[in-house]
């Protein structure tokens, strides 16, 4: 089971990101995902979710957004944030000696923490 991550000494943007996440690790648990691991950070990348798919290493991103304004959730995935996701992939995969098939998710939700879920499995 995927450890909670406590959001009650953080600034409000970042606390509503925090519980995201955890919405994000018990949607994924739901879903038979095993989570590994949690914001794994590297020296310019991070990745919110490692999880295992069957066979499959997934690297999942968790985005969220009160509206659509803007495009919602999944426009606000920027060129910036893609290649700090990569960078941290490639990190996890070199740090670990991973040599199974793995793939990049997009998890997000828009409006309450009560909306569905939009799953985009290998996105990148």
């Amino acid at each position: 089971m995927g450890e909670m991550i406590s959001t009650g000494e953080l600034a409000p943007h970042l606390r509503s990101g925090k519980e995201a996440e955890n919405r994000a690790v018990l949607f994924l648990e739901d879903q038979g995902i095993q989570i590994l691991e949690r914001n794994f950070r590297v020296r310019g990348g991070e990745i919110d979710i490692v999880a295992q798919d069957s066979e499959v290493l997934v690297f999942v991103e968790v985005r969220w957004r009160r509206n659509n304004a803007f495009g919602g959730a999944i426009a606000s995935l920027n060129p910036r944030k893609l290649k700090r996701m990569q960078l941290a992939v490639a990190c996890y995969l070199q740090r670990y000696g991973c040599v199974q098939p793995c793939r990049l998710d997009l998890l997000c939700q828009v409006g309450s923490e009560h909306s569905k879920w939009v799953w985009v499995r290998g996105f990148l």
